[in-house]
């Protein structure tokens, strides 16, 4: 949704031109406006990585649905709202392990998680889930049990009261 600098649009571009001469890539699509968009596009020319930009609409749903996997570079996050719209899709994610992300993804069963800034781990993640189908999906549909068991509207409603009952102690 936003292309700045800490959503680490830039560790993806260079995950990506890491292994361009290894494998065939598919399109990236970065979904969103920001201060970095002119920058990221420079980037992906000058070392020939194939980026789509698309402008954010009111859910990024469509460009989920058709992909193979998502990604989330942030240097920062404290949640990662896109994560839980992958999941509810039944989408694998490869994400930073930065702030709330590993409260949503269990490593390597609901997802995959790299250090953030790391570029040479996303790489590794990345050529493993395009050269693994299966795990991907795998990967989705744990996600997407995980999503509905743990962040629905009524079990954060239930967490919301059980904090609330807890300070009336």
């Amino acid at each position: 949704g936003i292309l700045d600098y800490e959503k680490g649009f830039d560790i993806l571009i260079q995950a990506f031109f890491s292994i361009k001469d290894k494998i065939a890539l598919p399109k990236l699509i970065l979904v969103g406006e920001g201060s970095e968009k002119n920058r990221l596009r420079l980037f992906a020319e000058q070392n020939n990585i194939r980026v789509e930009f698309q402008k954010f609409n009111s859910t990024p749903w469509e460009v989920i649905k058709n992909s193979l996997f998502v990604i989330v570079p942030s240097r920062e996050e404290s949640l990662g709202l896109v994560i839980l719209e992958a999941g509810l899709m039944g989408k694998a994610v490869i994400a930073s392990n930065i702030g709330g992300i590993p409260e949503i993804i269990d490593d390597n069963k609901s997802g995959l998680l790299f250090e953030s800034e790391n570029y040479i781990q996303l790489a590794e993640l990345l050529r493993k889930l395009m050269a693994d189908k299966t795990l991907a999906e795998q990967l989705g549909i744990e996600l997407k049990q995980r999503v509905e068991r743990q962040f629905s509207y009524n079990q954060m409603i239930e967490n919301y009261i059980s904090v609330f009952k807890n300070l009336l102690k």
